[in-house]
């Protein structure tokens, strides 16, 4: 609405402006007197000749409204033909991406893909053949001096990186089909590893002292914190907060405290995370979860 208000106040200043509505409306003896200066004044100078259930207002609103639904259409198919030139344009880093997703192990490149080619998806391979592309998970960012491309395969959620025979055949791919001189640096990673120690204050009307829903052994608290790190996109942050937020809202789960949160990569040592962590080989694994379980005093 206060866009519409916005659209309209522009057309009333305009429409007072008009030497031609004036005189039609019989109002610039009024226009000269009032000493207009400003858009503002114009808009007053509106507001004082025509009531909010005149004809003019109620037109003006309509086109106001006309006006406000074409711009947002218009900001919005601009925004999406950007975002789609950005992730078609050749080298863009999310073009890597786009590659990385399109490999077919145990396939060459076809041979209409070269340096007099448009480098269009279509002419990678003779023929898509989507069994052959293991590469589920993929992220592109600008490094220092290089494309950082991390790559995964799994489904389900079980995500791993390729084998070595794979990750080779990648290597000659993405050397194959990006821009000359350009170093692509591809982390093909084991998970990084999380430990994480909660505090539990549940509601002992719903939960037991091990924290599973009373008469069954469902312990809703872990299966919150698992099916939340699943939730997180391929090289998204783990962030404490967000954790707290989600297994807070589980039925009997009142408060959640994180004592720990701990992160490893590869036989780099243990560290902690303060705040927030992008896994460096864009996913993770639950390595440890402790969780001590406290009745909440209230009840």
């Amino acid at each position: 609405m206060k866009a519409i208000n916005e659209e309209a106040d522009l057309i009333k200043i305009a429409f007072v402006s008009n030497e031609d509505m004036r005189s039609l409306y019989d109002l610039e003896t009024k226009w000269q007197e009032a000493n207009i200066q400003s858009d503002e004044d114009k808009l007053t100078f509106y507001n004082q000749n025509f009531s909010k259930i005149s004809v003019e207002t109620i037109f003006i609103y309509i086109i106001a409204s006309v006006a406000v639904i074409v711009k947002s259409i218009i900001k919005r198919d601009k925004e999406e033909i950007t975002q789609i030139v950005e992730r078609e344009r050749y080298g863009h880093v999310s073009w890597y991406k786009k590659m990385a997703l399109k490999f077919q192990f145990g396939e060459d490149v076809s041979n209409d893909y070269s340096e007099d080619s448009s480098f269009a998806e279509t002419d990678t391979y003779a023929v898509i053949d989507e069994s052959k592309q293991i590469i589920k998970y993929a992220h592109a960012e600008d490094g220092l001096s290089s494309v950082l491309l991390k790559i995964a395969k799994g489904g389900n959620e079980q995500l791993s990186p390729l084998s070595e025979e794979e990750f080779g055949a990648f290597r000659a791919y993405i050397n194959r089909v990006k821009p000359g001189g350009v170093v692509v640096d591809v982390i093909n990673s084991l998970p990084d590893k999380l430990y994480l120690k909660l505090i539990v204050y549940y509601n002992p009307l719903i939960l037991n002292i091990d924290g599973k829903l009373l008469g069954t052994d469902i312990e809703p608290a872990r299966i919150a914190v698992t099916d939340f790190l699943k939730s997180i996109e391929f090289n998204g942050e783990f962030v404490g907060m967000k954790l707290v937020d989600v297994v807070q809202k589980v039925e009997g789960i009142e408060i959640v405290e994180i004592t720990e949160a701990k992160q490893q990569h590869g036989s780099y040592p243990i560290e902690d995370i303060d705040v927030r962590y992008t896994p460096y080989s864009g996913y993770m694994e639950l390595a440890f979860l402790d969780i001590d379980y406290i009745p909440n005093g209230r009840v």
